[in-house]
């Protein structure tokens, strides 16, 4: 990766990172508090936000693949050396079993599109695409992609999955909130990869759908927070 690429990349994760303090401000996340991040990859655009939230609490970091879940857990313990940092290297639909039964939020960082495609790999071609997903060739990402549409029963059954699996984990650890984003990815939409944003915006309709009544509309009140409707916040409790 060039130079003036690493440099918007920076930018851009600094960009997000905001907002999220922006949303653990707003919501008066505990710093204190336990926090479970789904499919972090290896970049720390959450734990941007935490750290300049100043949070010292315990956090668990769920992701399937080892080596990006070891690239981003020095990111956390470096930029929050007060805090807790658990790593699990689990499918996020088993994650439920080893996590608190109460926790403040749950959270997760543009992971549906990741998680559909996970699930239609193998293991060792998990560790393989995610360790080198910044650098993989498009024409790779397009023929997984493709692979995924190629039957339409199939596809439907891994969406309806990660549906269910959101639907788990919220039901089994009890989060006070839970703030998930699925923003249009511009290097999709730059290499016309539109499959990816589809189907995950897809599952965070469903979400919104399913959980209507414990919805949080943030429109026009989180700075820089443009596309809202690709970000769903619950509050869970009454």
């Amino acid at each position: 990766m060039g130079i003036k690429n690493l440099s918007i990349e920076r930018v851009w994760n600094n960009y997000i990172g905001n907002i999220w303090y922006n949303l653990f401000v707003f919501f008066n996340l505990s710093k204190e508090g336990i926090l479970v991040e789904i499919a972090p990859g290896e970049v720390n655009k959450i734990g941007l936000g935490l750290s300049k939230y100043n949070f010292s609490g315990t956090i668990y970091l769920v992701d399937i693949c080892k080596n990006s879940l070891k690239k981003v857990v020095r990111k956390y313990k470096y930029s929050m050396p007060h805090a807790k940092i658990i790593p699990l290297c689990i499918p996020f639909g088993e994650c439920f079993n080893y996590l608190p039964s109460k926790i403040d939020m749950l959270v997760s960082n543009h992971p549906l599109d990741d998680l559909i495609i996970g699930k239609s790999m193998s293991k060792k071609k998990i560790n393989n695409f995610f360790s080198n997903h910044s650098n993989l060739l498009v024409s790779k990402t397009k023929k997984l992609w493709l692979d995924f549409e190629s039957s339409k029963l199939n596809s439907l059954k891994i969406k309806r999955s990660v549906f269910d699996d959101w639907k788990n984990i919220i039901k089994k650890i009890n989060p006070s909130f839970v703030i998930i984003s699925q923003y249009e990815s511009y290097f999709f939409k730059k290499n016309n990869l539109l499959s990816p944003d589809k189907h995950a915006f897809d599952i965070l309709k469903k979400l919104r759908k399913f959980y209507y009544d414990k919805e949080v509309c943030m429109k026009g009140k989180i700075e820089n927070l443009i596309e809202y409707k690709r970000w769903l916040v619950l509050k869970m409790f009454k």
